[in-house]
């Protein structure tokens, strides 16, 4: 019996911790969808950048990938029916993160990676990325400051 509820709680730990870090998941692939379509094409390494970084972020493992692109895609569909309807569905997704700091320069940093994804940055990206860090309030400048390269340590 002992081993039955074990079970049950660790499930109950795992779906709890799924639900707790289900916000920071949309909140990426609603940022990268942002990011990606700012040029006025979502391109396949965009969509293959949010995979793998789903792939590789501990704290979206729990997620399918494929779930993560969907919401992605999702977020995409949104931005180029109505530009100013998605990024109001964009600052929704990410508003909870306003008030962690560790989350949001992570979320920078990981737009920063989709708009390095087709190889070249795009001004209209850099203005996504300066339109979430400014709805999170924070200052790009000191994301940029911290030396750490996503593209080298995520998409290897």
């Amino acid at each position: 019996m002992s081993g039955f509820l074990n079970i049950l709680i660790n499930h109950h730990k795992k779906n709890k911790l799924r639900a707790q870090n289900f916000f920071f998941m949309k909140a990426c692939m609603a940022a990268a969808a942002a990011v990606a379509i700012a040029d006025g094409i979502a391109c396949r390494r965009e969509v293959l950048a949010a995979k793998t970084l789903m792939d590789r972020l501990d704290s979206l493992h729990l997620f399918d990938p494929r779930h993560g692109v969907e919401i992605y895609t999702d977020y995409v569909s949104k931005i180029e029916k109505s530009a100013e309807q998605g990024r109001v569905a964009v600052r929704e997704a990410i508003k909870p993160l306003q008030n962690d700091a560790e989350l949001t320069h992570l979320l920078v940093m990981i737009c920063h990676t989709i708009s390095e994804a087709d190889g070249i940055v795009r001004v209209e990206e850099v203005d996504a990325i300066d339109d979430i860090c400014g709805y999170l309030g924070i200052d790009r400048n000191v994301v940029n400051a911290i030396e750490i390269n996503m593209r080298e340590q995520l998409l290897k």
